[in-house]
């Protein structure tokens, strides 16, 4: 594993670190106002918060205008060309020492910086530091995700644990300098999950920590930019097809096998839950064979033979 260059600090002697808050923002008028506060709200105060307005239609200006006296605000505009695209702009902007990331309907925990940054403090190698996040649907009432544990990504094998499966939620991502550079930019032409794909470049550079505690909440509504649940499913099957083909040997056979009976099952059990048991049975099947221990494939392949194979759908508490 290479580790990352030294990040980038301006700092004068004794001063903390610069973070730049990248928030692209699509027609989430609504929501703004709290992503902004929550951000600008940090206990660790040191911060720029650069707002790229990728197209919309429903006027963030209106919104922005209520924090016109705070200079740590940017405001950009650009064609749209999706959240992807508006954080590359963002990142491209950025003087900061560590680069976070924050949707424009998700909100932050006062402390949530200052914890992570804690982190990162005499830590040589480490690169990318996440945490834990709540679940709300659009009146802001948190779902009940007790039942879901916070995966932690090890130090000594962080390309398998990731291409086991995205654990870094976007909200929550703190990123030093030297990884940014070293990584690249985001991929804008994926039409999903491209920052799964950037974890997994990163991975190649550094290592992860997590702070696990929920310092995020992320806002699920109508009016969010998702591919449908079956695309979604092929790109990531498509994603790990091109790093494993980038990167050979990054990982052994059993974590290769593992990988790809997780993605047959996922795109099995959205088939089924669509309807086309044909194909779901088929894709359950692949995902046994690789991996006869995937309990999920192996339940999911029963739920399928009773007609009862759905998508779940969180509760909201």
């Amino acid at each position: 594993m290479i580790p990352p260059t030294a990040p980038k600090t301006d700092a004068p002697s004794g001063e903390p670190p610069l973070v730049s808050i990248i928030v692209p923002i699509y027609n989430s008028v609504a929501y703004l106002a709290q992503a902004l506060e929550s951000a600008l709200g940090q206990t660790h105060a040191r911060l720029e918060v650069i707002a790229v307005d990728d197209g919309s239609s429903d006027s963030p200006e209106s919104v922005i205008e209520r924090f016109q006296d705070d200079p740590r605000l940017r405001f950009l505009r650009q064609e749209n060309a999706g959240p992807h695209a508006a954080r590359n702009h963002g990142v491209s902007l950025a003087g900061g020492d560590y680069i976070a990331f924050l949707d424009a309907d998700d909100w932050w925990l006062p402390e949530k910086l200052s914890k992570q940054l804690a982190r990162f403090e005499g830590r040589e190698g480490l690169g990318v530091v996440y945490s834990g996040r709540d679940w709300c649907d659009a009146e802001g009432r948190l779902y009940d995700t007790d039942q879901a544990p916070l995966r932690i990504v090890r130090r000594d094998r962080p390309v398998a644990e990731l291409l086991l499966g995205n654990v870094v939620p976007m909200s929550t991502a703190v990123v030093s300098r030297g990884v940014l550079d070293a990584v690249g930019p985001f991929d804008e032409s994926l039409p999903c999950a491209s920052d799964w794909d950037y974890w997994l470049r990163a991975s190649l550079h550094c290592w992860f920590d997590c702070v696990d505690e929920r310092l995020a909440v992320h806002r699920k509504w109508g009016g969010q930019i998702t591919a449908n649940r079956l695309a979604q499913a092929e790109c990531g099957m498509e994603i790990q097809r091109r790093f494993l083909e980038a990167n050979p040997g990054a990982v052994d056979a059993g974590v290769l096998r593992k990988a790809w009976s997780k993605r047959y099952a996922r795109r099995g059990r959205v088939r089924g839950a669509l309807g086309d048991r044909l194909a779901a049975g088929r894709d359950l099947a692949k995902a046994l064979w690789l991996s006869p221990g995937n309990g999920g494939a192996m339940a999911d392949f029963g739920r399928l033979v009773l007609g009862r194979l759905r998508e779940p759908v969180a509760p909201v508490r």
